[in-house]
């Protein structure tokens, strides 16, 4: 299904996205409106190419890994930092967990949206039945 990415209620680009619950990932086309989040993107998209979604995988971090720390966390925190939304094709907001984007470095064409799809709470409470009385519980009726 074809989904708007927004940022602050301005569209920034599309995506197809199977539909569905969990977490899903799919081709993603910016709109103009990208403009206004691509540096950040960009720089979170670079710190997790360079050191991983867990962190650089050498048993004792280097003197390099340490002062690269700063700039990771700033460049990750600037991403998650921004609202962005996504909305179905008649412009609904979809429920979500996160909703990311990756640029990749090495070909700053090819960019992934990455969507954690939440749940909707129900606007009615679901009825309580109570169970059938038993014959010791029957009082009779008041006139």
């Amino acid at each position: 299904m074809r989904y708007t990415l927004t940022y602050r209620d301005e569209p920034i680009g599309t995506a197809e996205l199977p539909e569905g619950t969990g977490m899903v990932a799919g081709d993603f086309t910016p709109l103009p409106g990208y403009a206004l989040v691509r540096a950040a993107v960009r720089d979170a998209s670079e710190v997790l190419f360079q050191v991983g979604l867990f962190g650089p995988s050498r048993a004792e971090p280097t003197a390099a890994d340490a002062a690269n720390a700063e700039r990771v966390a700033r460049a990750l925190d600037r991403a998650a930092s921004l609202p962005l939304a996504l909305r179905d094709p008649v412009g609904a907001v979809v429920p979500t967990h996160f909703v990311n984007v990756l640029e990749s470095p090495l070909r700053p064409d090819e960019r992934t949206a990455v969507v954690r799809f939440g749940h909707v709470p129900a606007a009615v409470g679901a009825a309580l039945r109570r169970p059938p009385r038993q014959d010791g519980d029957a009082r009779p009726l008041e006139p």
